[in-house]
């Protein structure tokens, strides 16, 4: 086969092109910094772009919107602990202080009116709610808090229902005898 210049300077040519058009490309990729202008130009890379994006914004979603929530989820959840913590303290005093032989039997009635009030205070604190949704509930958010329904026979002895073993019961010889309490008291 005969070469002749023009071949020769053909192919110098062409290739001198192509390689000017893959310069153009790269100082195009790097001056806008996107490896593609158009998805057809690379599928791969283009589908490959679309994941990371729609990870991005998933990131971002977490990042604005649940992350704020959450803080608000625990500052809610952390109040109602707080109050619950000084409900409990006022039914420990209470407890303490019915526990003692001087009181009558008014201020005993008294202490245990307090008691209940107290009471109906940690289950509101219980049923405390973010949003529609209730907080100590578990998964079970759209529910309130239940809690033990009174089944003692109230014509002989009240008992005030507490979550586990807060049983406080007024005994005829006018002593109250907190369960809550890590001792329990001399009876004279």
């Amino acid at each position: 086969m005969r070469i002749t210049n023009s071949m020769i300077r053909n192919n110098t040519s062409n290739n001198m092109s192509t390689n000017k058009g893959y310069v153009d490309t790269l100082n195009t990729q790097m001056s806008t910094q996107k490896k593609i202008d158009r998805p057809s130009d690379d599928p791969v890379i283009a589908i490959r772009a679309l994941r990371l994006r729609s990870s991005l914004s998933e990131i971002n979603q977490y990042y604005e919107k649940n992350i704020p929530d959450a803080e608000s989820w625990l500052e809610v959840t952390e109040t109602a602990l707080k109050n619950m913590e000084s409900i409990l303290t006022d039914v420990y005093r209470q407890c303490v202080n019915g526990a003692t032989d001087h009181l009558k039997e008014s201020d005993r009635n008294t202490i245990l009116t307090n008691l209940q009030k107290l009471r109906e205070q940690v289950y509101a604190e219980g049923n405390a709610d973010y949003a529609g949704r209730t907080v100590f509930t578990g998964y079970k958010t759209n529910k309130s808090l239940t809690f033990g329904e009174d089944t003692s026979d109230t014509d002989q002895t009240p008992v005030i229902i507490l979550p586990r073993s807060w049983n406080l019961k007024i005994l005829p010889r006018r002593h109250i005898i907190p369960d809550c309490l890590p001792f329990r008291p001399q009876m004279t």
